[in-house]
Formats: structure tokens, sequence, C-alpha cells
């Protein structure tokens, strides 16, 4: 999608450009966890907001995060990995780049799955 898309999209939807293009890369992120071969497909529950909005309501508000659960024990520094080893993915399939500006193993390092937490903040920069 370059930028011409977006601002069709955006005329169209209301949206300003820079939400629709986080919104597209995104997509792209999620669908190199679950569609691809990755590690985390049956380690993450995509939900939220997103996941609502995603799966059930296209015309939904934008959100720019997406929330997950995971579902078994898992080393922090593996699933950090198998995470960057998908934002490489991303970039080969269409051009998109993130970068982990933090990574925050926090909680889940050491706390049962239920209770467990952590987050990544990324930066996006597009074709």
């Amino acid at each position: 999608m370059d930028e011409n898309d977006l601002r069709r999209q955006a005329r169209k939807t209301g949206f300003d450009v820079a939400t629709l293009e986080k919104d597209y890369a995104l997509t792209w992120l999620l669908s190199s966890i679950y569609w691809n071969e990755s590690k985390l497909r049956d380690l993450l529950i995509f939900k939220g907001g997103t996941a609502i909005r995603k799966i059930y309501f296209p015309e939904w508000r934008l959100s720019e995060d997406i929330d997950f659960t995971i579902i078994k024990q898992v080393d922090p520094h593996s699933l950090k990995q198998d995470f960057e080893d998908v934002l490489v993915s991303v970039n080969r399939t269409n051009g998109i780049i993130f970068s982990v500006s933090a990574f925050n193993a926090g909680e889940f390092a050491n706390l049962p799955i239920s209770s467990s937490s952590g987050q990544w903040d990324l930066k996006i920069r597009s074709p």
C-alpha cells in the first residue's frame, strides 16, 4: 500500500493517514505471526479491541496496539527472539521495518501464565 492508497482510504473511512498506516503494518505483523510458520502462532492468543475489530467489526475504531495472552510457559529471551524473527519476516514480505525500541519481559518471566504480562514497544517505518 503506497501513500496514495493510504490517502484514498483515509478519505473513504475518515481515519487519518498515520493511523491507517499503523493499522496496515499491524495487520502484516499479525499475518506473519498466524499465517506463516511462526513459533509464536501456537503460543499467543490474539485478544482485545484490535482483535474484535479485525475479526468482527472491520469499520470500528482503529487501535494502535495489539494484545495477546501467552498460553504456554516460555523463556522471555526465546520469546523475544521468536518475535524478532517475525519482524524480519514482515520486512522481507513487504518492506515494513519494525524495530523493538523496548522489550519488557517483566512479570511473565517468573509468574504463572494466568497472571503474566509483558510489553514490546515497536517503531514502524513503512517503505
